[in-house]
């Protein structure tokens, strides 16, 4: 999941393509299992995200199913993080005219870590998924023109992983 992100923000569209498409296998069979449904919904909805970005044109089509997959996922578990970290991602990277909103991405984003840690009270998660879902926070913040908010994250950040280039080199200096 991450690694395609990742594949996509440096133009390997090709080998995300393929990871996307094992990914979609895995999601669906982690679908079928009870358990696992509303976190498999939250993925297949990244999944469809990823596929947009790769092919815009597909974004009237791909984008409701997506933003169902996300309300399923959380009304399966209204405290799933990644769903909610998904229902972040679509209200920060969606354009407005669709629902895209970056300020109430960065309270998804806030609600998603406030229950992550609730999860781990003994120290906050050093999980990439954790310290990404603070950078997409600060992202969106920065995108709303909160620059002082984005600043307190991005330092936040740094205090957790100190060596976090993108965030030290790029980001925060960009704020």
């Amino acid at each position: 999941y991450g690694y395609i992100g990742y594949l996509l923000g440096v133009n390997k569209t090709s080998i995300a393509k393929q990871l996307i498409d094992k990914a979609e296998k895995q999601a669906n069979i982690l679908a079928s299992i009870p358990t696992y449904q509303s976190t498999a919904k939250a993925m297949q909805a990244a999944l469809l995200a990823y596929r947009i970005s790769i092919s815009p044109y597909k974004a009237p089509f791909l984008g409701p199913k997506s933003a169902s997959l996300i309300d399923e996922a959380l009304a399966l578990n209204p405290t799933n993080y990644f769903a909610l970290i998904e229902k972040g991602n679509a209200r920060h990277y969606a354009p407005s005219i669709v629902g895209g909103n970056p300020t109430e991405a960065v309270e998804l984003y806030r609600k998603a870590i406030e229950l992550i840690e609730k999860e781990n009270p003994a120290s906050k998660p050093q999980k990439w998924w954790y310290i990404n879902t603070y950078t997409q926070m600060g992202l969106a913040a920065q995108k709303a023109g909160n620059k002082d908010l984005a600043k307190k994250i991005y330092l936040t950040i740094l205090g957790m992983e100190p060596n976090y280039k993108w965030v030290r080199e790029e980001l925060l200096p960009k704020v």
